[in-house]
């Protein structure tokens, strides 16, 4: 998994490395303040505890009914063995619900695959064994850890500009005085130009981000397309998009969005599935 994540997202590790680096900057080069707190913070993120306080947040829970586990579970186990069988190193991973009548499904921590009471509503039996091959792609990829590693990055990065704002509002309280006036303006002055520079940062890192986790979702598209899951993946995809609002997004939204437009993920599955018919008829 962990091998992956650096295969798939070289760009990713490159910023979380400059988040690093900038939050020792802004704590004037005191790195091992720094290690110590991104330390304790990954740690807790991959551990069971962080995996549980993940799905409180999403408001993710268990297979509580009979109903749920009997239609669930059978189509989860299925696809589980599958992937199980072509990536043997997947750990244990659990099926849950979300009480929302949202469609979707999703992949959070190294063992967790939420689907939606809507999502069950409206998608088939295979359907939805085709969206649950796509999200475990996500884990074995492991573009889940890169989710909380860069939820991680950016906090740890939040706090410390969070410092810095509050030191340099504190130094605008500065007693009248013949320089009070012009220290009162630099300080103002730096303020800004700090913001500034901040706000480029997490601009810049969420497009970086965006673009990583873009590209994360075909790779779990051919995913669920090499499992034998191409056809019923477009047409979750088809459904997806028509039950979806239009899109009204602006070029800063489409810039920084975490999904692809789905109009293309279904092109790229259909060419793979053109190109494997092609392949039959070849060769028959």
């Amino acid at each position: 998994m962990y091998k992956k994540l650096i295969r798939n997202s070289p760009i990713f590790i490159v910023w979380f490395l400059f988040y690093f680096y900038f939050a020792v900057k802004l704590l004037g080069n005191n790195i091992l303040l720094v290690l110590f707190l991104y330390a304790i913070s990954i740690a807790i993120a991959l551990s069971s505890l962080g995996e549980t306080i993940l799905r409180f947040l999403e408001k993710i829970r268990p297979l509580y009914t009979s109903q749920e586990k009997e239609y669930l579970i059978p189509l989860f186990k299925e696809i589980y063995n599958e992937a199980k069988r072509k990536h043997p190193e997947l750990g244990k991973v659990e099926i849950c619900v979300v009480d929302s009548m949202t469609i979707n499904t999703y992949a959070i921590g190294k063992r967790t695959i939420a689907v939606t009471k809507g999502a069950v509503e409206t998608f088939n039996e295979d359907e939805i064994k085709a969206l649950m091959a796509h999200e475990l792609a996500h884990i074995i990829n492991g573009d889940t850890i890169v989710t909380l590693l860069s939820t991680i990055g950016n906090g740890v990065f939040t706090v410390f500009v969070l410092i810095i704002e509050s030191a340099i509002t504190a130094s605008e309280i500065i007693d009248e005085g013949p320089s009070a006036d012009l220290m009162k303006s630099m300080t103002k002055v730096i303020k800004v130009i700090f913001s500034v520079i901040v706000f480029i940062i997490m601009f810049v890192g969420n497009i970086i981000l965006s673009v990583n986790s873009r590209a994360s979702e075909y790779r779990a598209d051919k995913f669920s397309y090499e499992l034998g899951y191409g056809q019923d993946m477009v047409s979750a995809l088809y459904l997806l998009e028509k039950v979806s609002l239009s899109d009204n997004s602006t070029i800063t939204d489409r810039m920084t969005a975490s999904h692809p437009i789905i109009a293309k993920r279904i092109g790229k599955i259909e060419t793979l599935l053109d190109t494997e018919e092609l392949s039959m008829k070849i060769f028959n």
